[in-house]
């Protein structure tokens, strides 16, 4: 069998919009800065290691085939960079109450996104992996037209049956793997984790998505860097 061409892993993502890809990492050290109130899913560590996240963030949107990936799927749109960052979730004893992206959910930044999810750490069933419904289970449950509901794993299993454990999917990967998905086709959920979890995120829109991400902007008006990989994802 011959692999497939750059074409057409673009058109397979057009109508299943998930992907993995593997990359081999660099040595990478990271600051983690103490966690003192362990509430949240998850930290964004991004600001304390910025040149590490700008080295991996570089290598995956030179990778022609996630290039080739975002330009196919936004058909011809303008790509925008709707966010960055380096999310780490500690190493929790018990898992506690979930809440916010914990819970299932779909994203609704924009009619099309896509999320790029590049692993530093090995993910297992304790790593809080990405977890999800297929397209066709996901349009058994109620989805509200114009902002995020998000549904416990009780409310998913009355949808489906009593069938939650067998129909989800969960990403189990080793470090270096990267995820490519539109968050807004497959309900999902992640971050429910117990051993330590490190994920570099990059979130993509059209240049008019239903909402911004208001910190990101911020930090866009500041950084040139992102006006130029936006540039090099639209040439």
């Amino acid at each position: 069998m011959h692999p497939k061409k750059l074409s057409e892993i673009a058109a397979d993502f057009l109508v299943n919009p998930i992907r993995i890809r593997q990359f081999n990492l660099p040595e990478l050290q990271l600051d983690i800065p103490p966690i003192i109130d362990d509430t949240a899913p998850f930290y964004d560590i991004y600001r304390n290691n910025e040149k590490v996240s700008k080295g991996l963030i570089g290598m995956l949107l030179g990778d022609q085939e996630i290039k080739n990936i975002l330009k196919s799927y936004f058909k011809g749109e303008y790509i925008r960079i709707w966010n960055a960052s380096l999310n780490y979730s500690p190493a929790r004893p018990t898992k506690k109450t979930v809440s916010e992206s914990q819970l299932w959910h779909w994203d609704y930044s924009d009619e099309k996104m896509v999320h790029i999810m590049l692993y530093l750490k090995d993910v297992d069933g304790e790593s809080g992996p990405f977890t999800y419904l297929s397209k066709e289970d996901g349009e058994k449950i109620y989805r509200h037209p114009l902002w995020i509901e998000r549904y416990t794993d009780s409310e998913v299993e009355a949808f489906l049956g009593n069938q939650l454990a067998e129909r989800k999917n969960q990403f189990l990967c080793s470090s270096g793997t990267c995820l490519i998905v539109d968050p807004g086709v497959f309900l999902h959920q992640g971050a429910r984790n117990t051993k330590e979890r490190v994920v570099l995120f990059i979130s993509f829109t059209s240049d008019s998505p239903y909402e911004f991400e208001v910190n990101f902007l911020k930090q866009r008006e500041k950084d040139k860097f992102w006006e130029l990989l936006e540039k090099e994802i639209n040439s």
